[in-house]
């Protein structure tokens, strides 16, 4: 008989005779009601799951509640353990109790998919690692990326080398903390984090270095760090590609300083303690931005510092026009607009003789993109116009006409 099986037969005796506290650690406090057990679990149905970790932290925070407004679980739901056995969790007061008693021994590490949730009214079926991670994002709710930010180079480093897991699958060593950085700009800092266990780490509030041995176990690293100012700003488009940033979190007027950040770059030093306005102004290009916001606080006694970064995607709001001019008659001639937004702004063809106004015509979204017009023998300026909302000026381009 396969050793899981007669392993799960004898656990299951144990629950029925009430010595659960060998299996799940829970010492009887959950519903039987709430929780069924398989007569023949099915290891393969589940996924390995880092996301899952981080809805049942939510959950033991009271960060995801039962009525919280962004979604809502329907149970029952499949989660499997780190030794193999699986449960069904049949409430979210029995999804509770399990987060009281796992431990780095014992925990949750794997789910069953698809989960069934409800959101904005909307039945959504999450089929995927991936799908779970950005509904947890969504909702303000924190993952391993969010933590792992927050507290690395705070309260822990590597002890290098290490093995991180690239977005092609790839094994990738990192060597130094500059190669961990050169790699997740590489990758994406808004992509998940994936390491190859075990590693190890320092730890600052410990004094030591520690083996982790897998995702739990670094999400009990977060835990036994020091606080630090939680560090947060919001992005304001002004217009055209200015932006304007402003820092706002619990115990600015406490922080001595704080500095800007532009793709690692210090563009600014801000902060109570030296006269600053918690903004920043910057006008960009177009692009792919990360936007940080770093300190090291001593009078928050976060000394090894902190650290809250966001990418901004910057468009050009105004639009570079173009006009293609195909003569019909000598008098006759079609203008065509060939720039890349000419299906999703409202535009106006205008003629102009001698600076006045002679014809205008409204090209609205979705139109053809085509005006024809007659000429007089004469010397003309026809004018593709386009004010668009978030442009500082009025786009235009031109082309001289000159009818014999």
């Amino acid at each position: 008989m396969n050793k899981h099986v007669v392993v799960w037969i004898f656990l299951k005796t144990l629950f029925q005779i009430g010595l659960l506290s060998l299996m799940l650690l829970l010492s009887g406090c959950i519903n039987d009601d709430a929780i069924d057990f398989p007569e023949e679990p099915d290891f393969t149905s589940f996924s390995q799951s880092t996301a899952i970790i981080s809805l049942l932290r939510s959950v033991k925070n009271n960060t995801l509640s039962e009525d919280q407004d962004c979604f809502t679980l329907f149970y029952p739901i499949e989660l499997g353990f780190n030794n193999d056995i699986t449960i069904t969790v049949g409430s979210y007061q029995a999804l509770q109790e399990i987060t009281e008693d796992v431990n780095t021994n014992i925990h949750i590490n794997k789910v069953e998919f698809p989960i069934l949730v409800s959101k904005a009214g909307t039945v959504k079926s999450i089929k995927s690692e991936s799908q779970l991670t950005q509904l947890l994002d969504e909702c303000g709710l924190l993952t391993l990326r969010d933590e792992f930010d927050k507290y690395f180079t705070q309260c822990f480093d590597f002890a290098y080398p290490i093995k991180m897991i690239a977005t092609d699958s790839s094994q990738v060593k990192i060597d130094s903390l500059g190669d961990y950085f050169d790699f997740e700009f590489e990758q994406g800092f808004d992509k998940q984090p994936v390491f190859v266990y075990p590693l190890e780490i320092n730890s600052f509030s410990k004094d030591q270095k520690l083996l982790i041995n897998n995702d739990f176990e670094l999400f009990e690293v977060f835990d036994m760090c020091d606080s630090c100012p939680q560090l947060f700003f919001s992005i304001d488009w002004a217009e055209d590609t200015r932006y304007v940033f402003e820092a706002d979190f619990p115990g600015i007027d406490e922080l001595e300083s704080f500095d800007w950040y532009i793709d690692r770059i210090k563009v600014e030093t801000d902060g109570a303690g030296v006269d600053g306005d918690f903004k920043l102004e910057e006008t960009f290009n177009e692009g792919t931005y990360e936007i940080c916001i770093k300190t090291q606080a001593p009078e928050f006694d976060c000394f090894a510092g902190t650290s809250y970064c966001t990418t901004l995607e910057v468009v050009d709001p105004c639009p570079i026009l173009s006009i293609e001019v195909n003569p019909i008659e000598a008098d006759s001639i079609q203008f065509i607009a060939t720039f890349d937004r000419k299906d999703e702004i409202d535009y106006t063809w205008a003629i102009y003789q001698d600076q006045d106004l002679i014809f205008f015509e409204e090209e609205l979204e979705g139109g053809d993109n085509k005006f024809g017009y007659q000429f007089d023998p004469g010397t003309y300026n026809v004018c593709l116009e386009a004010e668009v909302h978030g442009c500082s000026t009025v786009s235009k381009v031109c082309e001289e006409i000159i009818v014999n």
